[in-house]
């Protein structure tokens, strides 16, 4: 999140040097019929949760467990290249402007969500026959999740799959255009399509499955260079419930639950592709011809 606030500071300090900018020349923003294309990467983070696995030996509960997300570390080679750049904590976005200042949008929010191991959490149910010493009927007792026991991740990743309505109202402009600032904010839902890596002692699955649903909430800076060019800002809060886990076997009634509240901050550069203008030049040319 810091690297968030402080690009967009960074762009606020600079834009009186970049031309003579028009404060508030329109209330709205008239960009009914532009497509654009985002990409970007992003940082999250997670409430504790309980985690509910239930399966042939096993029926517990694990709550107030801590995770984390898990960015790349800063590589170009990772972040520039043409087999790697999906790898880290990515955004990526299409929409389209269906009204002046009213947007529509298809995302991907491929977070990562790691378990902290070593931590105490408390723990009821029971776990019988699995030949470890996990063995035992708990009653509210405290437990360490230690890879022996439990590894939980949604690292390929935690895939939000959605759908968004945005709304843009333009903070300024300048005189030739060439520069202009939006604020945006929105509502959206979607599905979770995590690839989950789940090994409950030492065995596990590593799928994609189709696991629960989400809804959340955005806000951000859009900043749109010479009609073409888009550099935006953002940050998007929201809910995840995940009821069907896949966790270990073959057996569907391996399973596992969870839900938690998200919060992500994210860096987004993108196309700007102003069909309006296309439509109204060919337009024109029909007319005088």
């Amino acid at each position: 999140m810091k690297q968030v606030v402080s690009l967009v500071l960074l762009c606020l300090i600079t834009l009186p040097g970049l031309g003579q900018i028009k404060l508030f020349k329109n209330n709205g923003i008239q960009r009914k019929g532009e497509l654009y294309i985002h990409w970007g990467y992003n940082r999250s983070a997670y409430t504790k949760s309980n985690i509910e696995l239930k399966g042939d030996g096993y029926d517990f509960e694990l709550r107030g467990v801590k995770a984390s997300d898990r960015q790349s570390p800063a590589d170009l080679e990772v972040y520039l290249g043409p087999t790697s750049f999906t790898i880290p904590q990515y955004d990526f976005s299409i929409g389209y402007f269906i009204q002046k200042g009213l947007c529509v949008s298809l995302n991907i929010d491929h977070m990562k969500y790691v378990v902290n191991q070593n931590q105490v959490v408390k723990m009821s149910g029971y776990v019988q026959e699995s030949n470890t010493t996990h063995d035992g009927i708990y009653d509210n007792q405290d437990k360490m999740i230690t890879g022996d026991f439990l590894t939980f991740e949604h690292t390929d990743g935690l895939n939000y799959v959605n759908v968004v309505l945005d709304r843009y109202v333009q903070l300024f402009s300048s005189q030739s255009n060439k520069l202009s600032c939006s604020v945006l904010g929105g509502l959206g839902a979607g599905i979770l399509y995590p690839r989950s890596n789940v090994r409950l002692f030492e065995e596990g699955a590593d799928e994609y499955q189709l696991a629960g649903y989400g809804f959340a909430g955005d806000v951000g800076l859009d900043f749109k260079f010479f009609k073409w060019v888009i550099l935006q800002g953002q940050v998007k809060g929201g809910y995840i419930n995940m009821p069907a886990i896949t966790t270990h076997g073959p057996s569907k009634s391996n399973r596992a639950k969870q839900s938690f509240w998200f919060f992500q901050g994210m860096v987004l550069i993108g196309l700007n592709i102003p069909f309006s203008d296309f439509c109204s030049k060919t337009s024109t040319t029909e007319t005088t011809q």
